[in-house]
C-alpha cells in the first residue's frame, strides 16, 4: 500500500507509545538501518525528523551559512514559544 494510502496512527498512539516508538527510530538511524526506521514511520504515521530539519543539520555540518539562514524561517523554532531570548514576542 502507498504510504499516502495509509491510515495515520500516530492519534492512535498514546504519549508513552509515542515516546518508545521515536527513540526507536532514532536508534534505527543511529544504528544505519534508515530503510527499517522509514518503514516504522510510515507504519505508525510518526516523522522523527522533517525534511526541513534534516536539510538545517546538513546545512549546519557543511557550514552552508546561506541555506542554513535561508532555512531558519521555515522551522518555525519558536511555534508557541512566548519568550526567545528572555523576550516577549
Amino acid at each position: 500500500m502507498a504510504p499516502d494510502l495509509l491510515p495515520n496512527r500516530s492519534n492512535l498512539l498514546n504519549q508513552r507509545n509515542t515516546d518508545v516508538v521515536r527513540l526507536i527510530l532514532q536508534s534505527l538511524n543511529d544504528l544505519g538501518y534508515s530503510d527499517v526506521a522509514k518503514k516504522l514511520e510510515i507504519e505508525s504515521g510518526l516523522v522523527l525528523e522533517s525534511k526541513q530539519m534534516i536539510s538545517f543539520r546538513n546545512y549546519l555540518i557543511n557550514g552552508d551559512w546561506d541555506a542554513l539562514d535561508a532555512i531558519v524561517d521555515q522551522l518555525d523554532l519558536f511555534k508557541g514559544s512566548e519568550k526567545v531570548n528572555g523576550f516577549d514576542n
